[in-house]
C-alpha cells in the first residue's frame, strides 16, 4: 500500500463492514469480488439503493441501463452501459480508458465527496484492453477519488482474475469481499 493514503484509509482496509457501510460512511477506492452474474446484480443492486438520496451516482456496467432501471425500481442518470457496440451517448467501449477516466474525474470533481462511481464488469474489460492498462485505469481512478474526496467501488468477478492480479488490485483498492462483507437485506428492496 502506497503511504500517502492516510491512516483513516489505511485503517479500514479488511475491517468487517457492511456494502452499505460503505457507501454511507467511506471514501476511497474498493474493490469487491463477486462470484458470478446473480451475485454481481444482487451487489450492484444493493450500492444503488444505498447511495440513493445521499450519493450522486456515476455506473458503467455491462447490464443494460433499461434491465438496470427494472432492477432497482428506479431511473438512474449517469448510467453507461459498456459495450463495443453502438454509438449512443450512453455507451462507452471498454478500451475507451482516456474517455472513460475524462468522464469519472470530472465527475467526482463537480461532486466530491457525494460522488459515488462505480465501475462494474473489471473482467470484461481486461478480456479487451488486457490486465495492465486495467491495473493502470484503476490506479488513476483510485487516484482521483482520494484527491476528490469521492468513493470508486469497482466490481469483478473474481474468478475472472488469478492470485497474482487480485493481490495487485488489492494494492491500489482496499477488497471487500461479499463474503466477509455481508449485504443487508433491506437494500434488496
Amino acid at each position: 500500500m502506497q503511504d500517502w493514503v492516510g491512516e483513516e484509509y489505511m485503517d479500514n482496509i479488511h475491517k468487517d463492514i457492511s456494502i452499505e457501510e460503505v457507501v454511507s460512511s467511506q471514501k476511497g477506492s474498493f474493490l469487491v469480488l463477486s462470484h458470478g452474474i446473480k451475485d454481481k446484480n444482487d451487489i450492484l443492486r444493493a450500492l444503488i439503493n444505498a447511495a440513493k438520496g445521499n450519493k450522486n451516482i456515476f455506473l458503467i456496467t455491462r447490464t443494460h441501463p433499461s434491465i438496470l432501471s427494472e432492477m432497482v425500481k428506479a431511473p438512474i442518470s449517469n448510467v453507461y452501459w459498456l459495450s463495443e457496440k453502438g454509438e449512443d451517448d450512453d455507451i462507452l467501449k471498454p478500451f475507451e480508458t482516456t474517455i472513460m477516466q475524462m468522464k469519472i474525474e470530472e465527475f467526482m470533481g463537480k461532486h466530491n465527496e457525494k460522488a459515488l462511481v462505480i465501475l462494474d464488469n473489471l473482467e470484461y474489460m481486461m478480456f479487451y484492453i488486457g490486465f495492465e492498462k486495467l491495473y493502470k485505469l484503476i490506479g488513476k481512478i483510485s487516484d482521483d477519488s482520494y484527491i476528490y474526496g469521492s468513493l470508486f467501488i469497482s466490481l469483478a468477478d473474481e474468478r475472472a482474475f488469478n492470485e497474482k492480479e487480485k493481490s495487485l488490485l488489492d494494492s491500489i483498492t482496499a477488497l471487500l469481499n461479499p463474503k466477509h462483507y455481508p449485504l443487508n437485506s433491506a437494500t434488496y428492496g
